[in-house]
């Protein structure tokens, strides 16, 4: 477990910011929604108040010896390329580089762990130092290497007054099991009990949930307040009507999920989290 922070300044009492929520991306699979991740980095570029976090899985990362490796169900692109662990990184690399800036932090999906323990590639290290150089021009130097979870801290502070807000964000990649909703919402509710956290994030099921709370608690002149928090399962880019659906998931009739993308709206001076 990892923490980092990143210290953002605003003008307005009605400004507000975007947090995009990249998981389960599987980059690589003929399945993933290419289109929808292109539009989404260019959303995030063209906002100046967007960020983004990444919860793992970035790619498919199934190389040939992989039981659960087909060809037919690679992207084009994949097709004839001998380091399919290497081509993936970098293509993905190039697809997230406009927004490299704008990251908070990169959580370790479990694709990039089997592939590091399996075939010793550390893609998940590569996909990190991708977005040092960038990220330094702009005078950026918080730590984006998250591992397998961890915390961001997000310090708002309005430029008029000079007073601060923070935003706690826990994100693991994620194990959950089971088919029903309700046992999503549980473990959200478990990992919720165990961090002190504005925002939990949540990934790997492909299953897009978004539960908020509220946490009660009394102040040194006795008055009672409340603490809101979003806990957030986030989705997948696999899967739609045009790119069709794993062959795996069919095989083994999970529900049928749509690619999306999950988005988290802040106002610091409201301390607003939906």
């Amino acid at each position: 477990m990892s923490c980092t922070s990143r210290n953002i300044e605003y003008a307005s009492r009605r400004d507000t910011f975007k947090l995009y929520v990249l998981a389960d991306i599987h980059l690589g699979s003929k399945y993933c929604d290419e289109k929808l991740l292109r539009s989404t980095v260019g959303a995030i570029k063209r906002d100046s108040k967007a960020l983004w976090i990444g919860l793992g899985d970035y790619a498919e990362f199934i190389n040939r010896r992989d039981p659960r490796a087909r060809e037919s169900e690679r992207a084009t692109w994949l097709w004839g390329e001998d380091d399919l662990a290497m081509v993936q990184q970098e293509h993905l690399a190039r697809a997230l580089s406009p927004i490299a800036t704008k990251c908070i932090g990169l959580v370790k999906g479990n694709h990039e762990a089997a592939i590091e323990r399996y075939c010793e590639h550390d893609v998940y290290q590569r996909l990190v130092e991708s977005f040092i150089e960038s990220r330094l021009k702009a005078g950026i130097r918080d730590k984006l290497k998250l591992g397998v979870n961890g915390f961001v801290r997000l310090a708002f502070r309005r430029q008029s007054n000079g007073g601060i807000w923070t935003c706690m964000i826990y994100a693991t990649h994620g194990c959950a099991a089971g088919r029903k909703m309700g046992g999503k919402a549980n473990r959200l509710g478990d990992i919720w009990g165990d961090v002190e956290a504005d925002i939990v994030l949540a990934g790997h099921s492909h299953t897009p949930l978004r539960y908020p709370r509220c946490r009660k608690r009394a102040t040194q002149n006795d008055e009672m307040v409340t603490r809101q928090s979003l806990l957030l399962n986030a989705g997948s880019l696999l899967g739609n009507d045009d790119v069709g659906w794993p062959e795996y998931a069919e095989s083994k009739d999970y529900s049928v999920t749509k690619a999306s993308v999950q988005v988290i709206t802040i106002v610091p001076d409201k301390q607003i989290i939906e």
